[in-house]
């Protein structure tokens, strides 16, 4: 199994977002190993009924905590966010603040951000899970394998292309049934799948929300909408037009990377078609390669790096630029924005 390079920082509370299938449960179970656990998982029915009728159900398991566990994980934590307001006075409460450590998981932001953003009023430090980076695949590394199937734990322990395959599509299918069939994100389905699938079409090129709504049937403000859905869902990133006018800026098209190159090729039908060096789209998957690499170092490094791209009135484009951050190597406190 793969080493991970995230390392949350000992003695604090923390959440860990990362879309389904990064590995956030494997590697608390790693981290945790060793240790006394009180672990909820609320992606199990059972947990999930029973915490969402009774929130106040965590205080009094704290309470009656015996043997005594002072180390609390919960896994998506999204899908009952009232339990953060149990938490938070767990955390405040002068009987209780020193007694219990919380490690949080989520793979959806949307509902926590619904919810007012700040969590646990910047009491837990923010940490994010992304496929494996090439440094945590060593001699596993394929940029071929990569371009192709991308990096999801499952995919790149998978026996053969076909399996992967599988995999891939399954995952597709998973993502839409549980995050916006059953959430209910979207009231009607049809003109989300036709979004989905020209977006992925459009990985990584400048959004023009017009021309995206026309082949959708949808107005522009739904397709912004949807491309919100896409990053609180945890599938994708967005890269601003770089200008130091802040107005102009806004005025500028945003590009969207998803996070996984295999599932954007899911998305667009082409996980059959191995990538080539002598094809345009090559050099398209490669781009989408080196800007996701660059965004899960600077996460697990906390660099705290910005990213843009710069586009001049005759059309040429330097494809990312980096502004460091101003001095400040500390994680990111929790306001639910991505690295």
């Amino acid at each position: 199994m793969f080493q991970r390079h995230l390392k949350p920082l000992d003695n604090n509370d923390f959440f860990l977002f990362g879309a389904r299938g990064t590995g956030k449960t494997w590697f608390l179970e790693q981290w945790a190993a060793g240790r006394d656990v009180l672990w909820v998982n609320l992606l199990q029915d059972a947990e999930f009924l029973k915490f969402s009728r009774r929130p106040g159900l965590l205080r009094e398991l704290l309470a009656t905590n015996k043997p005594a566990r002072s180390l609390v994980i919960i896994d998506e934590i999204q899908r009952v966010p009232e339990l953060l307001n149990e938490i938070q006075n767990i955390i405040e409460s002068p009987e209780t603040r020193s007694k219990f450590r919380f490690a949080l998981t989520g793979s959806s932001a949307r509902k926590l951000k619904r919810g007012g953003g700040n969590l646990l009023a910047g009491r837990a430090l923010l940490n994010w899970m992304f496929p494996l980076t090439h440094r945590e695949l060593g001699a596993s590394f394929s940029l071929e394998k990569i371009l192709q199937f991308g990096s999801l734990p499952r995919v790149c322990t998978a026996q053969n292309d076909a399996e992967r395959e599988e995999l891939l599509d399954a995952y597709v299918q998973t993502y839409i049934k549980e995050e916006i069939r059953v959430e209910q994100i979207v009231r009607n389905l049809d003109p989300f799948l036709r979004f989905i699938e020209v977006a992925a079409q459009m990985n990584g090129e400048p959004i023009n929300y017009s021309s995206i709504g026309r082949e959708c049937r949808v107005d522009s403000k739904m397709v912004e909408r949807y491309y919100q859905i896409l990053e609180d869902t945890l599938i994708g990133n967005f890269i601003e037009p770089f200008h130091t006018s802040i107005r102009k800026r806004q005025s500028q098209r945003s590009k969207f990377y998803f996070f996984d190159i295999g599932v954007a090729n899911a998305l667009r039908r082409q996980l059959r078609s191995a990538p080539s060096p002598h094809h345009y789209g090559y050099g398209r998957q490669f781009e989408h390669f080196i800007i996701l690499e660059l965004i899960r170092l600077n996460s697990y490094g906390r660099r705290r790096q910005r990213y843009t791209y710069f586009r001049t009135a005759d059309g040429a484009e330097v494809d990312l630029m980096v502004k460091p951050a101003p001095g400040n190597s500390s994680p990111s406190k929790s306001n639910l924005q991505k690295p």
